[in-house]
């Protein structure tokens, strides 16, 4: 029987269309994984998640030898201050509390679930969000178009900028009861998965930043 035309043209055109299909995917790369993990652990570019972890301590170490925190002994404690707010928060996570203190839940709530003492677990916190917003601050420096081959000098720069800053860490480890380091943290992480285009991770730091200061 005789087939049709449209036959004979579909058939010329299969090769042509698996030709096509190998030279794509032999000139587009795989796309990148959805996790954290494979957002911060592409090889053979940026230097390790630990080695820059180790590298942040160092900074937050010696930012904090030269600082005197606010605990309930030092004098300023008791001056007021945003802080009182925070630690009310805490300790009565159901009370009335003033706007927008009220609005800033994240790092209260946070402190009142740690199993330490509640300055302690404020500072715990506090030295932790520092040190994830350094990584986070090098690997979004690292992804900046046009930077250095590699990227590791002027990713480290920027880590050495951050916590230069004196109103910024520094400060933090002094009135270690802020909300500004979860903010920090949640922000500059929104800031990377805007980089890396993950819509979804984009959409629940900026949450978590809302959470934190509004």
């Amino acid at each position: 029987a005789k087939r049709p035309r449209e036959y004979n043209v579909i058939r010329r055109l299969i090769p042509v269309c698996r030709a096509r299909e190998g030279l794509y995917n032999a000139c587009m790369p795989e796309p990148a994984g959805n996790s954290i993990d494979d957002a911060l652990n592409r090889p053979g570019r940026h230097l390790s998640v630990t080695l820059v972890a180790i590298v942040c301590a160092l900074f937050i170490f010696v930012l904090a030898r030269g600082v005197d925190p606010m605990t309930s002994e030092h004098p300023a404690f008791r001056e007021g201050g945003d802080h009182l707010h925070y630690i009310a928060m805490a300790e009565e996570p159901g009370g009335t509390h003033q706007a927008p203190f009220s609005h800033r839940l994240l790092m209260p709530t946070l402190a009142r679930w740690m199993p330490f003492g509640l300055a302690d677990s404020f500072y715990f916190l506090t030295v932790i969000f520092l040190l994830g917003t350094g990584v986070l601050v090098y690997y979004l420096a690292a992804e900046v178009p046009g930077g250095a081959p590699g990227g590791e000098l002027p990713a480290l720069a920027a880590i050495a900028i951050f916590y230069s800053i004196s109103a910024g860490a520094k400060f933090c480890l002094y009135d270690f009861w802020l909300s500004e380091p979860p903010l920090f943290f949640f922000v500059t992480l929104s800031l990377y998965f805007l980089v890396r285009r993950r819509d979804i991770w984009l959409s629940v730091a900026l949450a978590a930043a809302v959470l934190a200061k509004e």
